[in-house]
Parts: structure tokens; C-alpha cells; sequence
């Protein structure tokens, strides 16, 4: 049998065992994602033919990928980025539940960790300095999508946009609309520096915030290049902060 399921444990692909929480669902190629994962199961599914139109559902620590099966090596999956289209189709199919916290990087759907009182905290003082420093000059948007390519859309906890009058609700922000996106990291940190830092220097985003709770500091990224930035500054509690869109600077114990 190609693939053989252990529901809660993990799965094993012949020589391969990969842990995950639950299966969801299988689709075909011939048909919607959608039709078929109507609603998330908690049945394994299996087959014993391997064609490669099959595909697999999973959610693995806290994302939710697809998977399709490699006719050639059984011990080796393909994988299949949602886009952004998938990803709200997903929500109007139920799959995403409007109380769910999740987010689309690089094509995966991510959990997003629950706002403790220290983040959420943090995340207030942000908005109430910014709004009075910017006043009408930018939009203080916060923890709301940014629309980054057709493969990602995080949720920065704070996003400083270009003024519109329509308040972005025709479209989401992308790229080209952001002065500055702002990411307040405790448990989440290795992942902002590693994957959400690198995705908003790849899509060009000019300047990034870190807001780093536990080593109570602000890291700072400017000038994004080939998917990384060339400026990085360390700005501790007695540093001083600059919003370089409006050369603007404060002191950071406002922040941190």
C-alpha cells in the first residue's frame, strides 16, 4: 500500500514517517479541492494504486499543506502551494472558520500563535504612538492582511500604509502601498527573522520592524536586496527609533 495512516500519531509513507495531528481529506486532479474537502475529517484515506492525481491534505505543526503522491519514488511527496484564490475559497467552504487565526505564507496556511497580554499590549502602544506621530500621512492598519503575492498574505501586527481614500476597502495593501511593516515577536521570533523577514524583503518592503520581547530590543531592516536587507540596526530600550518614510525619530523606551 502506498500510503498507510495513524490518525493522532503521525503517518508513514513506506520507509518515511512523517508526525501530523489529523488527516483532512482526498482530492483528485479532474476535480475542485473544494468540492471534496467540504469540511475537515478525521478519517485516514488510503490507496493502494499510486497515480500521481491523487493528492493529500495534511496539517503538520501548525500548517496546512497539499501534497500530491510521486508515481516514480514512493517514498518521496510533491508539494502544492495554495494561492491566495484557494485560500479564500477555503473560508467560504467553512474549511477556515472565521475564528480561526491563520495566515498564507508561501503557500502554506499557517496557525498563528494566540496574543498573549505582553504582545497585545505592546501591539496598542505601537498604534497609539504611530496614529499620533502620522496623523493623516499614512494608515495605521492593524494585525489585517497584506497582500504580497498570489502565494502569501501574512497579517503583520502593524502595517503603515500609503493614504488611500477608499481605507483599502477595495483591495488589500500590497507591497508597493507599505512604508513599514512591524512584527511583535516573543514565541514567534525565529520565525519573523527567518521566513516572514525574508518574504518581505523578497516582495521589496523597504523597511521592517521586529519588535524582539524577549531580548527587549527593536531590530531594524532597510534596503531590501536579492531577498534580504543590507541594513540591519539593533535599537536597545535607551536607542532612538526612525520611521525613515517621514525621517521621523522618537525615543524606542516608547516601544520596547
Amino acid at each position: 500500500m502506498l500510503f498507510e495512516f495513524y490518525l493522532e500519531s503521525g503517518v508513514k509513507l513506506k520507509n518515511l514517517d512523517v508526525p501530523v495531528t489529523f488527516i483532512l481529506h482526498r482530492t483528485d486532479a479532474s476535480s475542485s479541492l473544494l468540492q471534496k474537502l467540504d469540511k475537515f475529517s478525521n478519517r485516514g484515506l488510503a490507496t493502494s494504486t499510486p497515480d500521481q492525481n491523487f493528492r493529500y491534505l495534511f496539517y503538520h505543526q501548525n500548517r496546512l499543506s497539499l501534497f500530491k503522491s510521486n508515481p516514480d519514488m514512493a517514498v518521496q511527496v510533491e508539494r502544492r502551494r495554495f494561492t491566495v484564490q484557494d485560500y479564500y475559497k477555503m473560508a467560504e467552504a467553512g474549511i477556515l472558520k472565521p475564528e480561526d487565526r491563520v495566515e498564507l505564507i508561501n503557500g502554506e496556511i499557517i496557525k498563528m500563535s494566540p496574543i498573549k497580554s505582553q504582545h497585545a499590549g505592546h501591539v496598542t502602544r505601537l498604534n497609539t504612538l504611530l496614529s499620533k506621530l502620522i496623523g493623516d500621512y499614512a494608515i495605521v492598519s492593524i494585525q489585517n492582511p497584506v497582500r504580497i503575492d498570489n502565494f502569501s498574505e501574512p497579517e503583520p501586527d502593524i502595517a503603515l500604509l500609503k493614504p488611500v481614500s477608499h481605507f483599502y476597502i477595495e483591495s488589500h495593501p500590497g507591497p508597493k502601498d507599505v512604508f513599514l511593516l512591524i512584527e511583535v515577536a516573543d514565541s514567534t521570533l525565529r520565525y519573523d527573522q527567518k521566513v516572514k523577514l525574508k518574504l518581505y524583503a523578497q516582495a521589496g518592503i523597504p523597511e521592517v520592524w521586529i519588535v524582539n520581547l524577549q531580548a527587549r530590543c527593536v531590530e531594524v531592516y532597510r534596503q531590501p536586496e536579492s531577498g534580504s536587507y543590507l541594513e540591519r540596526e539593533i535599537v536597545n530600550p535607551d536607542g532612538v527609533l526612525r520611521l525613515a518614510a517621514f525621517d521621523l525619530s522618537f525615543a524606542a523606551s516608547a516601544v520596547i
